[in-house]
């Protein structure tokens, strides 16, 4: 449901977009997010937010994503590398709407708007509050919320007496 409604909210970003859209002109969308592109969120919103975005401005959209990998490659040298792909890569292209999934993707952009995609207009998505506020931004923070889990698994389960946690070995995957 979460997905879905992150993606129903960058198509109305998109809607007003596409009304000032020229003729034969195609809305330039990137996608940057903090995480792996075999995340299951991406590979779900990867599938699905293309074609949304596509049907709603009737396929005169060009997508791009970046998957940064902040998770596994936190250094700062890393930061600055990934600011210096993004300035040379996206050098004299126009992007319409900046899409950013997850806190430390909305911190980055949030320390380097002023360098890449100015007053571009921004969607974010993340599990968690980011440490800053991108300006000209609207999205959803969508806490989990593990209690329901276990809620549901005792109302299903009523003697319950063990629950085992499986996550990762990430730094945010500890905190679970």
């Amino acid at each position: 449901r979460s997905a879905c409604l992150a993606i129903a909210l960058t198509a109305s970003v998109l809607g007003s977009l596409a009304n000032a859209q020229e003729a034969d002109g195609r809305k330039q969308v990137l996608v940057v997010n903090a995480t792996r592109l075999d995340d299951q969120f991406s590979i779900v919103w990867a599938r699905e937010l293309p074609k949304l975005l596509g049907e709603g401005l009737n396929g005169h959209v060009d997508f791009y994503v970046e998957y940064f990998d902040f998770v596994r490659f936190p250094r700062p040298e890393h930061e600055s590398a990934y600011l210096d792909f993004l300035r040379g890569k996206y050098a004299g292209r126009r992007i319409d709407l900046l899409i950013v999934i997850g806190a430390v993707a909305i911190d980055f952009m949030s320390r380097h708007r002023n360098v890449v995609f100015g007053d571009t207009p921004v969607v974010f998505y993340s599990l968690n509050p980011s440490q800053s506020r991108l300006p000209n931004s609207t999205g959803l923070v969508n806490p989990l919320h593990f209690n329901r889990s276990l809620d549901l698994a005792l109302a299903l389960q009523p003697d319950l007496k063990q629950v085992y946690v499986v996550s990762g070995a990430g730094a945010a995957d500890h905190t679970y």
